[in-house]
């Protein structure tokens, strides 16, 4: 019986692997990294709705009519669901496509930085010449 526990809440037995106790309705876990990623099964458009509606174990109608209602109101869901399908990793342990942004930007301006204008070791301060001016580093 390795495949079952006692939920925390009202002590009834549950399988290990559930969400939610089906006696309670209690909430078993929190919202863990692995689950957090856009989804394939149940997509739409690109899988976000589906991913939130399994990372918050809501059924993906009550997300989708949550997005048509913030699309109403301010005109949010747009910008709401371009948001989070660029935070949200495409598959459990792969980064998202804004952590890759983030990361290409980094690494460009750090190739840029080292590339960049010639330095002079003054003391125990590494500066470097700039158009004739110089700029603590």
């Amino acid at each position: 019986m390795t495949d079952e526990k006692a939920c925390p809440y009202c002590a009834e037995t549950i399988k290990a692997r559930a969400v939610r106790c089906r006696y309670c309705r209690s909430r078993l876990s929190a919202l863990e990294r692995a689950s957090w990623h856009r989804s394939v099964e149940g997509r739409r458009l690109a899988g976000v709705a589906a991913g939130l509606s399994r990372a918050f174990s809501v059924p993906v109608a009550y997300v989708r009519f949550a997005f048509i209602v913030a699309t109403f109101a301010q005109f949010a869901g747009p910008f709401v669901y371009a948001g989070l399908w660029l935070a949200m990793p495409p598959a459990a342990g792969e980064p998202s496509l804004l952590e890759r942004m983030l990361r290409e930007l980094r690494e460009a301006v750090e190739r840029l930085a080292s590339a960049g204008a010639p330095r002079a070791q003054t003391g125990n301060t590494e500066r470097a010449v700039v158009d004739g001016g110089d700029v603590d580093r």
